[in-house]
């Protein structure tokens, strides 16, 4: 359960259209591992956060389970929030129908139940393949392009932008975007064009936490885990946690350029760095990423050296780059001593973000 994002938590991939027979059957195993007598005798700390688990994984099933909710989750999560609570608007049309569809059931006609009632079904299955269009096509297109893009020419920022300053004043005639890989795009095309100009001028896409840690017995990722559960249980929804052992690291790129704020949580190997999470600081290095805000989790069992020599590459290595100061640093497992301390950092980072 390494992901954080709903869709994560159950191995799926982000979409309005779901397998809801997989998202049951994959609720079903993940609530196995954190079920309450798994943990009866495991210490206090673990406990907790096998609760922490076990409500987050409740909470993200009710969501997927719902349309409704999914979708604004989705809508949400790519900048687009619905604002349901304080954007009433509705159109004409739909309006017009609902008083159409009121009149006919308080008719007394006999059939008008089942008629509003096939009509509203056929209206609905418009509504859910519109939203499959909108929501689905686009987040395909926006994950893939990102991690296509900034992989092979994120370094070239200044270059697109010079590129979009020249195009600037025929932008509204651009009829085609043509990529040399991937679809032709005809329509939307002034959202897609914000995404490369967001992407070039290293700005995030989301105001949110990515946390990449390198873990050799579990320890590390436990607390990774466990800051994640903090973010979450404070109000940080947009969350995504990923092993830098086991990703390739294209994804990795992407969700750092996705991402405001990055946690590296790194066991020290060989005083130094976990030789899969040094890759990955080098890509950033490669690929230009800037403008980001870093938070540190280090481990090591005699000798941590991991947490400073992370922090001195961010320094050095990256540009216009924030590290926050406080720190999580644990000598091999985290124990309930360490919660004051992992409770800070989760504060620092959510304070970072005002």
């Amino acid at each position: 359960m390494a992901q954080m994002s709903p869709f994560q938590l159950f191995g799926m991939k982000p979409a309005f259209m779901i397998d809801e027979a997989k998202l049951e059957a994959a609720y079903q195993a993940a609530m196995m591992k954190v079920h309450p007598d798994r943990f009866a005798d495991r210490p206090a700390a673990e406990r907790r956060v096998a609760e922490q688990w076990s409500t987050r994984i409740n909470e993200a099933f009710k969501l997927l389970k719902s349309p409704v909710k999914r979708a604004a989750w989705l809508c949400e999560n790519a900048g687009r929030p619905i604002e349901a609570e304080t954007n009433t608007r509705m159109p004409a049309d739909f309006l017009m129908t609902q008083i159409m569809w009121r009149e006919a059931l308080e008719s007394g006609d006999a059939g008008a139940a089942d008629a509003v009632r096939a009509e509203a079904g056929g209206v609905r299955a418009d509504v859910v393949r519109g939203l499959a269009e909108a929501i689905d096509e686009k987040a395909d297109w926006a994950s893939e392009a990102r991690r296509y893009y900034l992989n092979i020419v994120g370094k070239y920022g200044p270059h697109i932008q010079l590129l979009l300053k020249k195009a600037g004043g025929v932008l509204d005639q651009i009829k085609y975007i043509c990529p040399l890989h991937g679809p032709v795009w005809r329509k939307d095309l002034g959202w897609f064009i914000e995404k490369y100009d967001t992407w070039s001028r290293y700005a995030p896409e989301t105001q949110g936490v990515l946390i990449v840690y390198a873990s050799m017995y579990g320890n590390t990722e436990n607390a990774a885990q466990a800051l994640a559960t903090s973010l979450c249980d404070k109000g940080m929804s947009k969350v995504a946690m990923y092993d830098v052992s086991s990703t390739h690291v294209s994804q990795l790129i992407s969700e750092a350029f996705k991402y405001s704020h990055i946690v590296l949580a790194s066991v020290t190997y060989n005083l130094g760095i976990y030789p899969a999470m040094h890759d990955f600081l080098m890509d950033m290095k490669a690929l230009n990423l800037q403008n980001r805000t870093f938070a540190i989790i280090e481990n090591g069992s005699w000798a941590v050296k991991s947490g400073d020599l992370m922090q001195k590459f961010v320094n050095n290595e990256l540009k216009n780059m924030t590290v926050l100061n406080e720190r999580l640093s644990l000598a091999s497992s985290m124990g309930t001593d360490k919660r004051t301390e992992l409770e800070a950092l989760a504060d620092a980072i959510l304070e970072s973000m005002k």
